[in-house]
């Protein structure tokens, strides 16, 4: 192969490609286009976690395999919202999807009697810059238990944009109402 490189005398370099093969060792790459072309791509990425806590008054915690256990759901309100990895597709509702959680005795402590958990990590990608909302509740358990639950519904609203300067990283800010 026979690159010349050519100045036209106007601050422009013209190449003339002459063959249409380049042996290397033993390794022959065919030769196309008259130019080389690199791409570059820029992605974005991101993270949040979101917790829950919860609280029982007017009894302590009880352990054990048939100690104290609630379960919450999240679930995404804006259609197609990043969900975390294992979320359950909602059947007859495209673009929803669940994920429940279950707070136990031996849940993470913070503070006193505060258990928490989380729901899973929700990655957000390139394409994922606005604003999202999740609702987060909790599910009724057995009455005959002699506790009230709370029926609560938690708002979170997610909002994700670009960093300026630009560094990989999306900027991410988490509100409960």
């Amino acid at each position: 192969v026979d690159v010349t490189v050519r100045n036209d005398g106007n601050g422009k370099l013209t190449v003339e490609v002459n063959g249409t093969e380049l042996t290397e060792g033993n390794t022959t790459y065919a030769l196309t286009g008259t130019e080389a072309t690199f791409e570059n791509s820029y992605e974005e990425s991101g993270d949040v976690i979101l917790e829950i806590g919860k609280t029982i008054t007017g009894r302590a915690w009880i352990g054990g395999d048939e100690g104290d256990s609630f379960e919450f759901v999240l679930e995404n309100v804006t259609s197609g919202a990043p969900m975390p990895e294992d979320a359950v597709p909602v059947e007859g509702e495209e673009g929803f999807k669940t994920k429940t959680t279950t707070i136990t005795n031996s849940s993470d402590l913070d503070g006193q009697d505060v258990r928490v958990e989380n729901f899973g990590t929700i990655s957000y990608s390139t394409a994922d810059n606005g604003i999202y909302v999740y609702k987060i509740s909790e599910t009724p358990g057995d009455p005959d238990l002699g506790l009230s639950y709370d029926s609560t519904v938690v708002y979170v609203q997610v909002t994700v944009a670009s960093k300026t300067p630009k560094n990989g990283e999306k900027a991410i800010t988490v509100q409960y109402r």
